[in-house]
């Protein structure tokens, strides 16, 4: 019996130590870089840094964004716009992920954060997906 509670009680802190220390990152903690814009699987809009994923003549924009007691804040450098809207606390969670609700005016969506490694397979990285109609617009955690 003895042996049977070590036992259960080493895998509870192991499920612990791995939530707590690889959890999804919270939309709040970090400064996004913009990526790559997608409409319906399509490339419309790219940052400099995404330019050879895209098709030649695909508008390059550079955008942050920001989240912080509720409100979501998309600051368009190229264009300077600023776009301001909501987000809920995390709705769905799983260690690797986060789901939240967002508005922005009367557009509601949904925002998602993963943990995972980059293309190359090489590093971790953060990313932010923001899913708003046909929309998806991914943004990378700043380094």
């Amino acid at each position: 019996m003895k042996k049977t509670l070590a036992l259960l009680l080493c895998l509870v802190l192991v499920a612990l130590s791995l939530f707590s220390c690889g959890g999804a990152p919270r939309i709040q903690k970090e400064t996004w870089i913009f990526a790559v814009a997608l409409l319906d699987n399509n490339i419309t809009h790219v940052s400099s840094a995404h330019t050879d994923a895209a098709p030649e003549g695909t508008p390059v924009i550079e955008c942050t964004l920001t989240a912080k007691g509720g409100e979501i804040t998309i600051t368009d450098l190229t264009n300077e716009k600023t776009y301001i809207g909501t987000y809920s606390d995390r709705e769905k969670i799983n260690p690797s992920a986060a789901d939240y609700r967002i508005t922005f005016g009367r557009k509601k969506g949904q925002a998602v954060t993963s943990r995972g490694l980059n293309v190359s397979g090489t590093k971790e990285t953060q990313t932010l997906t923001l899913y708003i109609d046909d929309y998806e617009i991914l943004f990378a955690a700043a380094e």
